[in-house]
């Protein structure tokens, strides 16, 4: 058995109560100074390693949350072409509409005078 762990909320207090009255730790620190410096360090050490483990949750969350947002920007503007492709073959449609109807009028035209 080794040196005990915090367990989930437990506060400081708690934990370096129930630390220094361990049987292993009583036995392997004989000393109560060293024995409650072991007990503090411990639960440091766990609560550095629980806000890392928070912190890497966290920054994989935003990096998620980052790809999805430049997914849907990049969908956006697939969007947008197709609507600015949509619009540029309605316009030729137009303009070749407008070219056979102005042909048709200088067509007209020449007929007219003769």
């Amino acid at each position: 058995m080794g040196v005990p762990k915090p367990k989930g909320s437990e506060s400081e207090d708690d934990f370096v109560s129930r630390c220094m009255g361990d049987s292993h730790m009583k036995t392997t620190y004989t000393d109560q100074d060293q024995r409650l410096a072991v007990c503090f360090s411990t639960f440091r050490e766990s609560n550095k390693a629980i806000i890392i483990e928070k912190i890497n949750k966290v920054l994989v969350d935003l990096g998620s949350y980052v790809l999805k947002e430049e997914s849907a920007q990049k969908q956006e503007e697939k969007n947008a072409i197709g609507l600015l492709q949509s619009i540029q073959d309605q316009m030729q449609e137009i303009v070749e509409i407008k070219r056979e109807q102005y042909e048709e009028m200088e067509v007209d035209k020449g007929h007219k005078k003769k």
